[in-house]
Protein backbone atom coordinates (compact mmCIF):
# COMPACT_ATOMS: atom_id res chain seq x y z
CA UNK A 1 0.00 0.00 0.00
CA UNK A 2 1.27 3.85 -0.41
CA UNK A 3 0.37 6.66 1.50
CA UNK A 4 0.31 10.33 0.84
CA UNK A 5 0.84 12.41 4.34
CA UNK A 6 0.13 15.09 2.21
CA UNK A 7 -3.27 14.09 1.04
CA UNK A 8 -4.16 11.92 3.83
CA UNK A 9 -4.56 8.98 1.23
CA UNK A 10 -4.24 5.73 1.01
CA UNK A 11 -3.85 4.00 -2.08
CA UNK A 12 -3.34 0.04 -3.29
CA UNK A 13 -0.05 -1.02 -4.75
CA UNK A 14 -2.07 -0.76 -8.15
CA UNK A 15 -2.48 3.33 -6.87
CA UNK A 16 -5.79 2.87 -7.03
CA UNK A 17 -7.04 5.57 -4.05
CA UNK A 18 -8.74 2.89 -1.35
CA UNK A 19 -9.45 5.38 1.73
CA UNK A 20 -8.92 9.66 2.03
CA UNK A 21 -8.02 9.15 5.99
CA UNK A 22 -10.58 12.12 7.99
CA UNK A 23 -10.68 12.28 11.32
CA UNK A 24 -11.73 15.61 13.00
CA UNK A 25 -11.05 14.86 16.51
CA UNK A 26 -7.66 13.83 16.22
CA UNK A 27 -7.06 11.24 18.89
CA UNK A 28 -4.02 9.40 19.93
CA UNK A 29 -3.83 5.83 19.27
CA UNK A 30 -2.68 5.34 23.41
CA UNK A 31 -5.80 7.11 24.23
CA UNK A 32 -8.33 4.65 22.56
CA UNK A 33 -9.88 1.90 24.86
CA UNK A 34 -9.73 -1.32 24.03
CA UNK A 35 -11.45 -2.60 21.10
CA UNK A 36 -12.58 -5.58 19.14
CA UNK A 37 -10.62 -7.99 16.29
CA UNK A 38 -7.14 -7.34 14.76
CA UNK A 39 -5.90 -5.02 17.24
CA UNK A 40 -8.85 -2.65 17.27
CA UNK A 41 -9.17 0.16 19.30
CA UNK A 42 -12.45 2.05 20.33
CA UNK A 43 -12.92 5.55 20.42
CA UNK A 44 -15.56 6.55 22.82
CA UNK A 45 -15.96 10.13 21.50
CA UNK A 46 -17.49 8.70 17.83
CA UNK A 47 -18.54 5.15 19.25
CA UNK A 48 -16.19 3.61 16.62
CA UNK A 49 -13.40 1.27 16.64
CA UNK A 50 -10.22 2.16 14.58
CA UNK A 51 -8.26 -0.64 13.00
CA UNK A 52 -4.64 -0.83 12.41
CA UNK A 53 -3.56 -1.37 8.70
CA UNK A 54 0.36 -2.62 9.85
CA UNK A 55 -1.99 -5.42 10.53
CA UNK A 56 -3.71 -6.25 7.88
CA UNK A 57 -2.63 -7.28 4.58
CA UNK A 58 -4.08 -4.88 1.51
CA UNK A 59 -6.30 -7.48 0.42
CA UNK A 60 -7.76 -8.04 3.77
CA UNK A 61 -7.83 -3.67 4.14
CA UNK A 62 -9.91 -3.67 0.51
CA UNK A 63 -12.36 -6.07 1.83
CA UNK A 64 -12.71 -3.96 5.20
CA UNK A 65 -13.39 -0.97 3.10
CA UNK A 66 -15.73 -2.49 0.58
CA UNK A 67 -18.18 -3.52 3.60
CA UNK A 68 -17.54 -0.58 5.53
CA UNK A 69 -16.35 2.63 3.66
CA UNK A 70 -16.31 4.98 6.76
CA UNK A 71 -14.21 2.37 8.03
CA UNK A 72 -11.47 4.16 10.87
CA UNK A 73 -7.32 3.19 10.29
CA UNK A 74 -4.92 3.86 12.06
CA UNK A 75 -1.60 4.55 9.33
CA UNK A 76 1.66 5.11 10.59
CA UNK A 77 4.87 6.29 8.40
CA UNK A 78 7.08 3.62 9.34
CA UNK A 79 4.77 0.43 9.21
CA UNK A 80 6.27 -2.13 7.12
CA UNK A 81 3.16 -2.68 4.25
CA UNK A 82 3.19 1.07 3.86
CA UNK A 83 5.32 3.04 1.12
CA UNK A 84 4.91 6.78 2.03
CA UNK A 85 4.92 8.67 -1.27
CA UNK A 86 6.22 11.89 -1.83
CA UNK A 87 4.25 14.19 -3.87
CA UNK A 88 2.76 17.85 -4.02
CA UNK A 89 -0.13 18.74 -2.29
CA UNK A 90 -2.49 18.61 -5.08
CA UNK A 91 -1.37 14.99 -6.16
Amino acid sequence: MKFNPYTQRLFASNGQLLKQLHCPLQKEWQALGAGGENGARHCDHCSRDVLDSALLSETELRQRLQADPALCLKVEFLQDNIEVIHVDCNG
